[in-house]
């Protein structure tokens, strides 16, 4: 009987990706077996559902997962792809599954399936009343994300207040509101959520956006009938390159160097760049935070979106658009700007606040617009550091959030996850060795995930799911997490990948360079800032999924 590669690799026909994928195994002289998966529905399924994913190719290494043709050529690269097959023990069980079982665990189930909706349009708190005023006026309905969002009160009034209004607001002051839509367009796009890439071109109650005037000026039609025109197509651009983590010098300047072109109005550069990584970032929470709940497409905007060529994908359609604004919305309240200055007055000094609260000043926050870093640093230590109303530990949120940058190849931001994660825990040694294991743990390494109960095991797994692209939540990945925890900590742990998510958005414009006192805390626990030793380590365990 002849002994089963320790490589084998889930291909379709015609896949440029898979044949790049087996050309380095080629070049490299390493074995593999492929498993064509138009031969069989098995195969298709066993593809995804041991790597969670819905793309091809999938390579496994002795049953160790291997991120794309891009980690694959990596490893050939840096020397280290024969060491890591030559250290492969096994293969996947494919045998070990029935097909039933195998089409079950890949079926991707949307979270909503096990979360009920909630309705904060009745609420009586005043300081809600300003979020439903805002809503009607911009959709003239409560959008049905804030309906899962509200579930945890705090992140619902945090998120909309300190990010979204203060941001949104800003932005279209300064580019004009269809820039801002094509900017939220672009953002989701490349993250693949046809939930936010309908909300972002019917954003405005009458404007919807070209999107074909949109895709003929990428292409290089801006004459002057087009809407869009240069600067709108590199704010565009620069936002999606966000998105995949993947900014070059070149857009950030092609955003510079037309910022004075704009077909709407005349921008100063550096307040066009500051309006992509702030759309940009509210956009990162919105996409996660709906894609990963898989939730509805409202109904009207759900035609607009198909009659633009916008499928809903994994995104239900309503019927029709909520009337849940209809019975009114209380006058009275705060005033948004109320709510600002105060959730700004909590944080006073905001380096002494960050440092109190997450160790240090973190380069992103202090990077952050001065008009709004207050209301940032205070929204991302309350939703992530596990207290006051949260249910789930700060620890094991910022490790959450450290798995989700070490998936999206954030080599500062997983770094400063793990020494948030060690300063917010009770025993910050024990939180630094389990820092070192979360993003194996989170792809199913068994040695790596003894660190962690069965929970948090299912946590860390989201965080990982969260960062795919595009982003699927295949039954057998998820159903362990709605076992094991009630909706309103589901609610919780989907906040913190989306905060992971806006964060990451910012970052991969402005690339801060690691914090010393990080780095000297990689340096005495071992820890490896290279994303490829996190996701590889050289001892090269096999991690049956």
């Amino acid at each position: 009987m002849t002994e089963t590669p320790a490589v084998q690799i889930f291909t379709k026909p015609d896949c440029v990706l898979c044949k790049n994928s087996k050309r380095v195994l080629d070049t490299a002289g390493i074995p593999y077996e492929e498993l064509d998966t138009a031969t069989a529905t098995r195969l298709a399924d066993s593809a995804a559902y041991f790597s969670g994913r819905p793309t091809l190719p999938q390579v496994f290494v002795g049953g160790q997962w291997i991120d794309g043709q891009d980690d694959l050529k990596a490893l050939a690269e840096a020397g280290r792809l024969r060491e890591v097959v030559e250290s492969a023990r096994g293969a996947l069980p494919l045998d070990s599954v029935t097909d039933e079982d195998l089409a079950r665990g890949a079926q991707d189930v949307p979270l909503v399936d096990h979360l009920s909706r909630t309705d904060g349009t009745h609420d009586s708190d005043p300081e809600s009343w300003p979020i439903l005023r805002f809503y009607q006026r911009i959709f003239g309905f409560w959008p049905n994300t804030l309906a899962y969002l509200y579930r945890w009160p705090t992140a619902y009034k945090l998120f909309v207040y300190c990010q979204n209004i203060a941001s949104l607001q800003k932005a279209a002051a300064t580019v004009g509101t269809p820039v801002v839509s094509i900017i939220g367009y672009g953002s989701s796009a490349a993250q693949g959520c046809t939930y936010c890439m309908t909300h972002s071109i019917t954003m405005f109650k009458g404007l919807d956006v070209d999107v074909d005037a949109l895709k003929a000026a990428r292409r290089g039609d801006a004459g002057p009938g087009n809407p869009f025109g240069p600067f709108e197509v590199a704010v565009v651009d620069l936002a999606a390159q966000a998105t995949r983590n993947a900014v070059t010098d070149k857009a950030v300047e092609a955003v510079r160097r037309t910022a004075d072109q704009g077909r709407t109005k005349a921008v100063d550069p550096d307040e066009a760049l500051e309006a992509v990584t702030q759309i940009g970032a509210s956009m990162g929470f919105f996409n996660v935070f709906n894609d990963l709940s898989g939730l509805a497409i409202e109904g009207d905007w759900a035609q607009v979106a198909k009659s633009k060529g916008i499928d809903g994908g994994r995104h239900a359609a309503e019927d029709e658009n909520p009337d849940n604004l209809a019975h009114g919305v209380p006058e009275g309240g705060p005033a948004a700007e109320e709510m600002l200055a105060r959730y700004a007055s909590e944080v006073g000094d905001v380096t002494e606040f960050t440092t109190r609260h997450l160790g240090l000043m973190p380069a992103w926050i202090a990077a952050w617009p001065d008009r709004t870093r207050s209301l940032h640093a205070y929204m991302y230590a309350t939703l992530m550091n596990g207290d006051g109303d949260a249910v789930i530990a700060g620890e094991l949120k910022h490790l959450m959030a450290r798995v989700a940058a070490a998936s999206r190849g954030h080599t500062y931001l997983a770094a400063v996850e793990g020494f948030m994660a060690a300063h917010v825990a009770e025993d910050p040694e024990r939180a630094a060795a389990r820092a070192r294991h979360a993003y194996r743990a989170a792809i199913g390494d068994p040695e790596s995930m003894e660190p962690f109960d069965a929970k948090e095991q299912s946590a860390l797994r989201l965080a990982w799911l969260s960062a795919q692209s595009p982003l699927v939540t295949p039954r057998r990945f998820v159903e362990p997490l709605v076992e094991m925890y009630d909706e309103r900590a589901i609610t919780e742990l989907i906040v913190c990948c989306a905060v992971a998510s806006l964060v990451q958005r910012f970052v991969a414009v402005v690339r801060p360079d690691i914090e010393p006192e990080v780095g000297t805390f990689l340096a005495g626990n071992g820890l490896d800032a290279d994303l490829l030793a996190v996701r590889y380590p050289a001892d090269g365990r096999p991690a049956h999924r």
